[in-house]
């Protein structure tokens, strides 16, 4: 162990400078105490005793800077009491001030030399001042550097509807999101756990407008959104406006998110006319369709029908019915239509007879004897002028209404009885006369029976002649004139049908 030989510190054996004084060390280290030349010691009783004073009268010495000190060549004083040792060569021997600590006296410091940078200092100061950059610039990072958040860490997807007809939404954890970003901007939750236990006024001071404007602007797109299956993979992205980002001083992190769907079940096929009644009412050409939807089904107990457009119906015309009801929508709900229309034919319903061959044989039966009736009671009103032969069932013109908003008649049925006419008073000869009987509106019931309007009239007008004059008589006497009268003037409003019997007067 060595001692720096100008003011003394200790110093390692292999330093050049002292730590203390700069002094250069080499070839004027001091020896180690044990090492130091013998003090001749004087004996005890001949030493004057030193006055110390109590170490809390102690001053401080005073000392002059180094650079000011000069060597002193000191001379000993003499009123001073002899010393228990002789100072070292180099040392500094002083005079002790009243109340100072007498140590070691020591050698006059030599002037100090100009400070010399070596490779070593040069490398620590540019490694001081590296560290201080980085560090300066560390700090105004951290300081400008915007707090980052990630908003994947608040993003759900939720499915709903059915297999094959999906659909996805996103579930956004708005007030996570809010609290997350609160905290990175350095605010605090006074008091509560959640932005939920806030009131209004305290939620509005804490978030601000530039984190309602921020969380406002978020948006998700969602791809696919519909027509989803179990199993299948939809990709959730999201966007806000920067500008608000940038107020609210924080930073969002996100990227694309992949989410398999889910939870999805089973559609129901089902034919949605199942439980659908179907009438008619009115009697042709002015029928109505009626739909009744007689399901118990939660969902399609609702669901509504339309007929597409229908005119003139008749019994056994079809009409369409549609439900009204998207194919998306059901699915969506969890059904599958088997069919969305389905056609009904017309019937329940009283019809007008169409055709002659339509008339049942009993109606025609029913109407032959009621046109002998009337036949009957017309010469009975007139017995005591004209008679007849008896009545004999020739045929029938068929008329049917070509327009079904005609004026007139749906239909007109005449039945043609022929005759011989005699005079009571032989007033004329014996003739042959046709008398049509007229029926209209015949109709096909809805109870499979059918029925016919009839007002007794005879069709046609005749006169026979006799010595004195004319005698009138209902009928014809010219068939010819009669298919002209009930069948030809009434081509243009009705077709018409004629039995064999009597095309011989025209067809």
């Amino acid at each position: 162990m060595a001692f720096c030989g100008n003011c003394g510190t200790q110093v390692g054996d292999d330093a050049d400078f002292c730590p203390n004084c700069g002094q250069k060390l080499k070839g004027e280290m001091e020896q180690p105490a044990e090492q130091a030349a013998p003090v001749q010691e004087q004996p005890a009783e001949q030493a004057a005793p030193v006055q110390e004073q109590p170490a809390e009268q102690e001053t401080p010495v005073q000392e002059q800077p180094a650079e000011q000190e000069t060597p002193v060549q000191e001379q000993p004083a003499e009123q001073a009491a002899p010393v228990q040792g002789q100072p070292q060569q180099g040392q500094f021997q002083g005079q002790p001030q009243q109340g100072q600590f007498q140590g070691q006296p020591q050698q006059a410091r030599p002037p100090k030399k100009p400070f010399k940078m070596t490779k070593q200092l040069w490398a620590l100061l540019i490694a001081v001042i590296a560290v201080v950059v980085v560090a300066i610039v560390a700090l105004v990072v951290v300081k400008n550097q915007k707090k980052k958040v990630n908003i994947n860490d608040y993003i759900s997807v939720e499915y709903n509807g059915y297999e094959t007809a999906g659909t996805a939404y996103v579930d956004f954890d708005e007030t996570g999101f809010s609290e997350a970003v609160i905290k990175a901007q350095g605010k605090k939750l006074k008091n509560v756990k959640s932005l939920d236990d806030l009131d209004w006024s305290d939620l509005t001071d804490l978030m601000g407008s530039s984190n309602w404007d921020l969380i406002d602007s978020i948006t998700f797109d969602v791809k696919p959104d519909s027509d989803l299956s179990n199993g299948d993979v939809v990709t959730v992205t999201a966007s806000w406006n920067e500008d608000y980002e940038k107020k609210a001083g924080v930073k969002i992190l996100s990227k694309e998110q992949e989410f398999t769907v889910e939870g999805l079940e089973e559609v129901k096929e089902v034919d949605p006319f199942e439980d659908i009644e179907v009438t008619f009412s009115g009697t042709p050409p002015y029928v109505y369709p009626n739909w009744t939807n007689n399901s118990d089904d939660d969902y399609l107990r609702y669901l509504w029908f339309n007929f597409e457009d229908y005119d003139s119906l008749d019994v056994g015309d079809t009409v369409t019915l549609t439900v009204d009801e998207s194919e998306e929508n059901a699915l969506a709900n969890g059904y599958k239509f088997t069919q969305t229309s389905k056609e009904y034919i017309v019937s329940g319903v009283d019809s007008y007879v169409t055709s002659a061959a339509d008339i049942s044989a009993d109606n025609l039966d029913s109407m032959k004897n009621e046109a002998t009736d009337v036949l009957d009671a017309y010469f009975a009103n007139n017995n005591s002028y004209i008679g007849n032969s008896g009545f004999s069932y020739e045929g029938s013109y068929y008329l049917v209404a070509k327009n079904s908003d005609t004026w007139g008649d749906t239909n007109v049925l005449y039945l043609v009885f022929s005759t011989t006419v005699t005079s009571a008073e032989n007033a004329f000869e014996p003739t042959v006369v046709y008398f049509p009987v007229k029926y209209t509106n015949i109709m096909a019931l809805s109870d499979g029976s059918q029925s016919f309007n009839t007002y007794g009239d005879i069709e046609g007008y005749t006169d026979l002649e006799y010595d004195d004059g004319w005698y009138n008589v209902d009928g014809y006497t010219d068939g010819a004139q009669m298919f002209n009268d009930l069948v030809v003037t009434q081509k243009v409003d009705y077709t018409y049908e004629v039995t064999d019997n009597l095309t011989q007067f025209g067809n």
